[in-house]
């Protein structure tokens, strides 16, 4: 995988994006040095939702074409989400794999104290 940024492409850096926080480069950083060959195959981009209060992070792993092995790619995700505490969405054309949530919980607490929570994909 790699960040382009003003026209310029290049590699993933152990620093991190200067553009993204340190939790997304961190758990981008993470997915992408714990990828199988499985779940590398066909991937062309992997969009990171890190909430900021801290709730579990979610990865979209975008993939050129169909899912080639669902069993397969299920049984790595399980093994990533667990290594990198986050959940992953494999989107393939027409389907998507689900393997914990597919959103995202941010709460938010008011100045009155009320605490709101909202989910997002």
């Amino acid at each position: 995988l790699e960040f382009a940024e003003d026209g310029i492409v290049g590699p993933v850096s152990e620093n991190g994006h200067r553009l993204a926080s340190e939790r997304v480069s961190s758990v981008l950083n993470a997915v992408v040095r714990e990828l199988t060959p499985t779940l590398s195959t066909n991937l062309r981009a992997a969009h990171v939702h890190a909430p900021r209060c801290g709730s579990e992070p979610v990865v979209a792993l975008v993939y050129e074409g169909a899912s080639n092995d669902e069993a397969a790619w299920r049984v790595d995700a399980e093994e990533l989400r667990s290594t990198v505490q986050c959940s992953l969405v494999g989107r393939f054309k027409g389907q998507a794999l689900i393997c914990g949530n597919d959103f995202a919980r941010e709460l938010l607490t008011l100045d009155d104290g009320r605490a709101l929570e909202y989910e997002f994909p």
